[in-house]
């Protein structure tokens, strides 16, 4: 009799129990498999609408750099670089120089050396920082670092002569873009607008905490800038200039604004003009000096 009685009751709570369960909406029935599923597509969800435009390459050695410098995806403005090594060859190996670069390439303070490059890059549209590149001596080149500049660099050096005809910068040739707290270290000869930094610094260009170290050559000339129609802010050309025609310490002609910059070393040539520091001015030079 006893034995029935507690069947009775096992029985009748489970049909309450089932009742009690339809009686949910469907929302609050949702099984363990089904939470999983929800959890990863909310996950899902989360990488979809996370910032996935930008991809990360990161060069740990020389097989990295070399896979780098021969990959144009990776020059992309969808992509972030990371240099994380100095890069050296002790045999010298040869890359042809980035035709275009968009992206962002932070150099982390690592040095290129011992790298057959006639530059860098070529036309630079991106940002570039943080590194230090020293030019081969087997390649004559006509550039120190970036050839055109459209983009920004900031915190790097150029180490190495520069040999070309007009328009010839130690660090860039021309620019229309943004330089700061750059350095270009190299004896620098050309023709017309050739200067120790750079070559044509144009109406779009800024430069501000440079400097340029080493002699120059050439006809119409500066120590720091050939010639400049842009903004140059506190910079300074070290080294002797050497010419014959518009010969600047640190511009050759200059129709746009210098403004506290300072050019240091023996200024040589025939037409010398002004007080030494610009071969031709017909912009504005407020608070500079020639020592």
């Amino acid at each position: 009799m006893n034995i029935k009685r507690i069947l009775s009751g096992i029985l009748t709570t489970c049909v309450l129990s089932a009742s009690f369960l339809s009686a949910l909406p469907v929302s609050a029935q949702t099984t363990t498999e089904g939470a999983h599923t929800q959890v990863a597509a909310e996950q899902q969800n989360n990488l979809q609408t996370a910032d996935s435009s930008t991809n990360e390459f990161v060069i740990n050695n020389k097989k990295d750099f070399s896979k780098f410098m021969t990959t144009s995806k990776y020059w992309g403005s969808n992509y972030k670089i990371k240099l994380n090594c100095d890069i050296s060859w002790i045999f010298f190996k040869k890359f042809n120089p980035i035709e275009d670069f968009k992206g962002d390439f932070d150099g982390g303070g690592h040095t290129i050396k011992y790298v057959m490059l006639r530059c860098f890059v070529k036309n630079n549209h991106g940002t570039i920082s943080r590194l230090n590149f020293q030019k081969s001596k087997l390649l004559s080149s006509e550039c120190g670092f970036v050839e055109n500049n459209y983009g920004t660099i900031s915190e790097c050096t150029s180490n190495g002569n520069v040999k070309g005809g007009n328009n010839v910068g130690g660090f860039v040739d021309y620019n229309d873009g943004k330089i700061t707290n750059c350095i270009a270290k190299g004896k620098v000869t050309g023709k017309y607008g050739v200067g120790g930094f750079v070559g044509i610094n144009y109406a779009d260009g800024t430069i501000t905490n440079c400097s340029s170290k080493g002699s120059v050559y050439g006809l119409g000339l500066g120590g720091f800038v050939g010639n400049n129609r842009g903004t140059i802010t506190n910079c300074a050309a070290t080294g002797d200039v050497t010419g014959n025609d518009h010969i600047g310490g640190f511009v050759g002609n200059n129709s746009g604004t210098i403004t506290n910059c300072t050019a240091i070393g023996n200024i040589n040539g025939e037409k010398i003009s002004l007080d030494s520091f610009a071969g031709k001015n017909e912009g504005k030079i407020e608070d500079c000096k020639i020592v």
